[in-house]
């Protein structure tokens, strides 16, 4: 039995999304709402989009990312083939490739936009982060398989890497030691919003570069960019909030100091004072795929912390179970965010831990979300069987009173038993063109805004990577500094 507060979300969720009869299946993300749709014709339209400043290149990243997993899963060339042809044409778009300066005259190894600052063409690390992180994940497949290694132009391999350190290596300034052992954070360098200018970004943009940096040591050594992201992870870890009901919850924006490792009532938990609101589940997911990430890698976090994260799926937002997802980690019934909830796929890489937390995700997929994305789409195919099954992977394993650490005098080891050259000249071969199914942007109904939704910065970031800021930009930002409330 559903309360009935709940009744009256649910209600409200159906007003924006559409109960699929009969629901999609598992069989639906390897025919019509299959990855390789977003090759050939699709994949070149949006690239002359891109070009045609239409189309962000973070938005690239669940392109890239799917491409990737789909190799691994189907081991077909295509995703290989067409991940090159998009890495190359993104790296070729960038701010100094294309000498495009910043507002301030200067031209950066960058990604920049005008759409988020009233200063004119800034760089954000949180976007390119999103850029650059799935580029190195390529990179370490092409280092591990031959055959995709064999794709790549005599030297592009170095080329690429070389470059995407270049955008790295300039993101480093933002980086801050402490404030306690171990830990590190980036910091606003400038921004429009003048009081947050030396603290620090919210966790999302730090886990969304932070991914990268991990990458790129494990790839290059660079024993700088692997301490930034043990930085990142000890200050995330030390700032997530432990519930009574096992599960991790946090705020968008982390507290200055650790918190307790005590469990507290859910309730409770805050992130920044006077920025307090509980992570949307869209931004949420993309600070847990850092985590994850090191925990599959045996550094800071560990099993038992991926167990909590599980909780926060089941206890949290998606503890219903039956499709319909609060838009907060928490469960929080935010009528207005209700448009946040496709976005939470990366949460669907906590399946090797709870196969659980697969089934709770994709029901929405399948009963909600007929239009998948490229990300969504390619984890649903790498968890998923055709039975509707999640499948079976093997869970790392770590203590929860040992957590693993780099030495500072190791390097990064392959321990593949294929050993990749990086020579060879590729063939590309897209796809016939293909018909790109529209993704559906819902409308939510503001039937219920809470007071901790009506802070323009929080507005401000909610929209920011759904492109949904241009046409209001100068109103947000006169919010902002007039540190006015939206209208109710």
């Amino acid at each position: 039995p559903y309360s009935p507060e709940d009744l009256a979300y649910i209600d409200a969720f159906h007003q924006v999304y559409n109960l699929q009869e009969p629901p999609l299946d598992y069989g639906y993300y390897t025919t019509t709402g299959r990855v390789s749709r977003f090759t050939g014709s699709t994949l070149t339209d949006y690239i002359g989009r891109m070009q045609n400043d239409q189309y962000l290149p973070f938005n690239f990243g669940g392109w890239m990312e799917a491409f990737n997993t789909m190799y691994l899963e189907t081991g077909d060339l295509l995703y290989v083939r067409e991940n090159i042809r998009l890495i190359r044409a993104i790296l070729n778009y960038r701010d100094d490739v294309r000498g495009i300066p910043l507002f301030d005259g200067n031209i950066e190894p960058v990604w920049g936009t005008d759409l988020y600052s009233s200063f004119g063409r800034e760089y954000f690390a949180v976007d390119d982060g999103s850029v650059v992180y799935p580029m190195l994940e390529f990179l370490e497949i092409a280092e591990n398989h031959p055959a995709a290694m064999d794709e790549l132009d005599e030297g592009e391999f170095d080329s690429m890497l070389s470059r995407i350190n270049e955008t790295l290596e300039f993101h480093a300034a933002q980086y801050v030691e402490g404030p306690g052992p171990n830990e590190g954070h980036f910091v606003f360098l400038r921004t429009d919003l003048a009081g947050f200018t030396g603290d620090p970004q919210p966790p999302n943009w730090m886990s969304s570069i932070g991914r990268a940096y991990w990458l790129s040591w494990k790839l290059s050594g660079n024993t700088e960019f692997r301490d930034i992201a043990l930085g990142f992870a000890h200050y995330a870890k030390n700032r997530i909030s432990l519930a009574t009901d096992g599960a991790y919850y946090w705020g968008y924006w982390f507290p200055i100091d650790a918190v307790t490792k005590d469990p507290v009532p859910r309730e409770t938990i805050r992130g920044l004072p006077g920025y307090d609101w509980i992570e949307d589940i869209s931004h949420a997911a993309l600070t847990v795929s850092f985590w994850i990430q090191m925990a599959n890698e045996g550094q800071v976090f560990d099993a038992t912390d991926m167990e909590r994260l599980t909780k926060t799926v089941k206890l949290g937002f998606a503890r219903l179970d039956n499709g319909v997802i609060f838009p907060d980690i928490i469960g929080n019934r935010i009528v207005s965010l209700i448009n946040r909830v496709p976005g939470m796929s990366y949460f669907m890489d906590l399946t090797p831990y709870d196969p659980e937390v697969y089934d709770r995700i994709s029901e929405f997929y399948f009963k909600y979300w007929p239009s998948p994305g490229p990300r969504e789409g390619g984890l649903i195919y790498k968890y998923g069987t055709p039975d509707g099954n999640p499948t079976e992977t093997p869970t790392i394993t770590s203590t929860a009173t040992q957590t693993p650490t780099v030495s500072p005098t190791s390097s990064p080891t392959n321990t593949s038993t294929e050993t990749a050259t990086r020579t060879s000249t590729p063939t590309p071969s897209p796809t016939p063109s293909e018909t790109e199914t529209s993704t559906v942007t819902p409308s939510p109904t503001a039937t219920e805004i809470p007071a901790l939704d009506a802070n323009p910065f929080f507005e401000f970031a909610l929209r920011w990577h759904q492109g949904t800021v241009e046409s209001d930009m100068a109103e947000l930002l006169g919010m902002i500094r007039e540190e006015k409330r939206p209208a109710p």
